[in-house]
């Protein structure tokens, strides 16, 4: 959700004036990367920003008339302020190191650069296989918005596999019917000329000219099985996909299972069993027929 000078808008608005002041006392949203306050239905909102530029603080404050309610801001943090706290700021170097420690450890060795380019790229691909061979399932799926990064060729670093997925969002698992996974897929190409996630375990074959929810022309399955809409598919996502952000509300209603896997570390422990050094195919999950 995001307030202006006019109104607040977003899905969490939407909640909170759906909620109507009953039971909630405070939401904290989230997803979005704004830092912004505001209040609905008497249902005060907070949401910080993102990367740890700011904090958000809801008080709790007793009124005059005796009863509590949540008065909410945000309060950037200052990055050249350090703390004089000795304890703090030896514990906070200790983990500096830990952490650069593990940044720079050599995960596996990438044959050539992986970049972003082009409707459907290896990277996106690579991350797509990574999901879907971690976590057992017959489709794996990443929303292009969510790679920030190329990949270089040479050192795989934990570092650089975060550049490329820095929010670094719980795995999870999903089972639908052919049907539904059909209507995933008009999602994805749904939104533009082209298609806005990469897939693995699956090709489709799409007509980017024909009308929404019905591009699909033909899915395809490892091993040249077809889409049938009876049977049912398991489908490796992020969580936040999973909850319907990015417009896959669809999928909000399918239970989701947690397999312990961050997208990182599901992409790193998949670098680490490929032959080395790894080179990934170019082989698109979209297929355009018009091309």
């Amino acid at each position: 959700g995001a307030c202006d000078s006019v109104a607040c808008t977003g899905e969490v608005v939407r909640l909170a004036d759906e909620l109507r002041g009953k039971g909630v006392d405070l939401v904290v949203a989230g997803h979005t990367h704004q830092a912004w306050t505001g209040r609905v239905e008497g249902i005060p909102i907070l949401e910080a920003g993102s990367r740890g530029s700011a904090v958000g603080v809801a008080d709790l404050v007793k009124t005059p008339a005796g009863g509590l309610e949540f008065r909410t801001r945000i309060a950037p943090v200052e990055a050249g302020r350090t703390s004089r706290e000795p304890g703090l700021t030896a514990a906070l170097e200790t983990y500096r190191r830990l952490s650069d420690s593990l940044d720079a450890r050599p995960i596996a060795a990438i044959k050539r650069p992986l970049f972003r380019t082009g409707t459907q790229f290896p990277l996106g691909g690579l991350l797509a296989e990574a999901r879907r061979n971690l976590l057992r399932a017959d489709v794996g799926l990443v929303l292009n918005h969510d790679i920030q990064a190329d990949l270089p060729a040479g050192s795989a670093t934990y570092a650089r596999l975060s550049a490329v997925e820095p929010d670094r969002r719980n795995l999870v698992r999903l089972t639908l019917t052919g049907t539904q996974l059909r209507s995933l897929l008009e999602q994805v190409l749904a939104t533009g000329a082209e298609p806005a996630a990469h897939v693995a375990g699956l090709q489709v074959r799409y007509d980017p000219r024909r009308p929404v929810d019905r591009r699909v022309q033909r899915v395809t399955f490892q091993g040249g099985r077809k889409l049938r809409p009876e049977e049912r598919y398991t489908l490796a996502t992020d969580e936040a996909t999973a909850g319907g952000v990015g417009g896959y509300a669809m999928l909000a209603a399918i239970p989701a299972e947690r397999d312990g896997y961050l997208d990182v570390e599901a992409v790193a422990a998949f670098l680490r069993r490929l032959p080395q050094p790894v080179e990934v195919s170019d082989a698109a999950g979209f297929l355009s027929t018009r091309h």
